[in-house]
């Protein structure tokens, strides 16, 4: 997911979170965000984030990571609602 911004973004690609994100080179968008699924029955998580890298002019986010870990969900009728 990219979000646009007014100045054109640049970086060089990297890995955070054990995750090979991209370089980009005059990019239109200021925010870049990779979203990774995972089942995980260690963590007690449902959703969480990680910023990568920030912009070097004001420290905004620049590149983040969004965990989705399904290992809590639960296919009953009542969890159709919840999710």
């Amino acid at each position: 997911m990219s979000v646009g911004g007014t100045n054109t973004k640049s970086f060089n690609g990297f890995t955070c979170a054990e995750e090979t994100i991209a370089g980009v080179s005059n990019s239109p968008y200021d925010l870049f965000v990779t979203v990774k699924a995972e089942i995980n029955k260690s963590e007690g998580y449902f959703a969480a984030a990680q910023i990568c890298a920030t912009t070097t002019d004001d420290k905004r986010p620049l590149v983040g990571i969004f965990f989705m870990n399904f290992a809590a969900m639960v296919d009953n009728k009542i969890s159709e609602e919840l999710y």
